[in-house]
């Protein structure tokens, strides 16, 4: 049966589009550091993020360092202008590759040998708040980037959903394919469901995060995975899917 759901797949070519944090990678300890090294560059102010989150009860789960980082300045009484923002993800970006022999981030259990599975049916793709070269430098920190061509990062733009957006038609462009009615977003945040169901896209929620498989659930996705061991049941899901 497995091997008529595989065949039934390898001729219908679909994109999954994976977020990063704690969907492939975890315990990343870098990307916060850069992103407050490069605040601190840029405006003068001296923050520590865990503070700030909890003071301006700012819940970056799922966000987009570009969100983010509007947020942090909009909370500072600093202007969140796109020329202070650019400017810092330009200096979050170079500190994040500078240092990246600091990094501490790992791969979630299972992703490697998942996505091999998965390249091997599908096209894969990113949708990450991730600044695009800190995506890129952690993915091949964590030996997980060949998998992957492009993608909507967080440096594209403020909303996760057009992110989706994004990254589906450049993945349309790379792949000259039409990709509509045939793309699966994966991701550990509500914000990640949000996002592709504001986008028109199938959302399959990942519990290898802070989010739990009810708090997901919640949500109403098109299915949630505990973990990577559930890999074929993902499988299974998107096959009984027709074009």
């Amino acid at each position: 049966m497995y091997s008529r759901v595989l065949d039934a797949m390898t001729s219908n070519k679909k994109l999954i589009l994976f977020d990063i944090d704690n969907t492939l990678v975890k315990n990343s300890t870098l990307h916060g550091h850069s992103i407050a090294m490069a605040i601190e560059r840029v405006t003068g102010f001296s923050i520590d993020l865990d503070e700030i989150r909890k003071s301006a009860k700012l819940n970056f789960h799922g966000n987009t360092d570009r969100r983010i980082l509007e947020d942090i300045l909009n909370f500072l009484g600093i202007s969140s202008d796109s020329l202070m923002i650019d400017s810092c993800i330009e200096i979050t970006s170079e500190h994040y590759s500078v240092n990246i022999h600091k990094e501490t981030a790992v791969a979630v259990e299972g992703a490697a040998q998942a996505l091999d599975q998965l390249h091997s049916i599908f096209k894969l793709g990113l949708v990450t708040g991730n600044i695009e070269s800190v995506a890129w430098n952690k993915l091949r920190h964590t030996k997980l980037d060949g998998h992957f061509e492009t993608g909507g990062f967080g440096s594209d733009h403020r909303e996760r959903s057009e992110l989706v957006k994004i990254a589906i038609d450049r993945c349309r462009k790379i792949y000259r394919q039409d990709f509509t009615n045939r793309t699966y977003v994966v991701g550990d945040t509500p914000r990640d469901i949000d996002a592709a169901k504001k986008a028109g896209t199938f959302s399959i929620g990942m519990a290898t995060g802070s989010f739990t498989r009810d708090d997901l659930a919640k949500c109403n996705p098109d299915i949630v995975i505990g973990d990577y061991s559930e890999t074929d049941r993902m499988l299974s899901f998107i096959a009984a899917l027709a074009d």
